[in-house]
């Protein structure tokens, strides 16, 4: 081994209490502990009316039906990649969801979201509505946020209105799934989107995705360097390859990457998932200057 190698050990639990005595109201709460670090993911109670759920606390809202990048998932985001790591959870935040169902297929879903920032004595909120439905045998949304004011290490992130569209099906007589999901920033003009589609041959699982980054540049010397505390890409074209193997029941095998089409860099890495027994789960993954060896123990 290298003399510069350096090894790390983190140790980091993750506790799910749930409570579903009560008739109509569930009750959830996620702690999360490592060193230096704890806090609480979900705590929230979800109250089941006729036709209608209320969700009021802390909860992990995803939206968007992209793979590795999700353009509209603006309210509670996530790292781009981390839906190939197996140990990510996503951080919760405060908000009030209300969903009501029209029918089997469609629903409508409004959130209030809220953060204090402690550092700066500041206040977000946040403010979302979509509707759900299925247009030509495919999942397909429109979303609108109004997305409040974001501070990233002294960086801001101004305020801003957003429209957003997903749709989500299986392309006829081939079989390839796909997805399709688009972000307009009003005030910003700026757009953003991904295109994906997937396949499975048996035990294997490739998939293809292009991401077109609004906020981005064509050319290296037009790279915003702000763009990384903000949890965006500097380039303005991305190609992400995937693919998936099940060589046993127990193990799993998960390559991807992050190619910018405008300067030709790439990022490899890749996953291996094994499955001791029941309770234990031995998870390594590899990326281009790391190696990350991780146990996940439920019981």
């Amino acid at each position: 081994l290298s003399e510069k190698a350096q090894f790390s050990t983190t140790t980091q639990a993750d506790i799910w209490l749930k409570w579903h005595d009560l008739e109509n109201i569930k009750f959830d709460f996620d702690y999360y502990a490592a060193v230096n670090l704890s806090k609480i993911n979900v705590a929230q109670a979800k109250i089941l009316l006729p036709s209608t759920d209320i969700i009021i606390g802390r909860q992990q809202t995803g939206w968007g039906v992209g793979l590795t990048v999700n353009p509209i998932d603006i309210i509670n985001p996530k790292p781009i990649g981390s839906s190939f790591d197996p140990t990510f959870v996503r951080d919760g935040r405060d908000a009030l969801v209300v969903t009501r169902y029209l029918d089997s297929q469609s629903k409508v879903e409004l959130v209030y979201a809220g953060n204090f920032d402690q550092t700066v004595q500041h206040f977000d909120r946040d403010y979302a509505a979509k509707i759900k439905t299925r247009l030509f045998e495919s999942d397909f949304a429109i979303s609108y946020i109004d997305k409040g004011l974001r501070r990233f290490s002294g960086i801001i992130e101004a305020a801003d209105k957003v429209f957003g569209i997903e749709m989500a099906g299986t392309i006829p007589e081939i079989d390839w799934g796909y997805w399709i999901e688009a972000a307009r920033y009003m005030d910003s003009r700026v757009n953003e989107a991904v295109l994906g589609v997937d396949y499975y041959f048996g035990d294997w699982h490739p998939a293809f995705e292009y991401y077109r980054n609004g906020f981005g540049s064509h050319n290296l010397a037009g790279y915003d360097a702000t763009l990384l505390l903000r949890g965006r890409l500097m380039g303005r074209d991305y190609l992400i390859p995937s693919c998936s193997v099940s060589v046993s029941e127990k193990l799993s095998l998960t390559g991807f990457g992050l190619i910018n089409l405008n300067d030709s860099s790439w990022v490899l890495a890749g996953v291996a998932d094994y499955f001791i027994n029941d309770n234990l789960e031995l998870i390594l993954i590899v990326g281009s200057t790391a190696l990350q060896a991780k146990v996940k123990w439920v019981f």
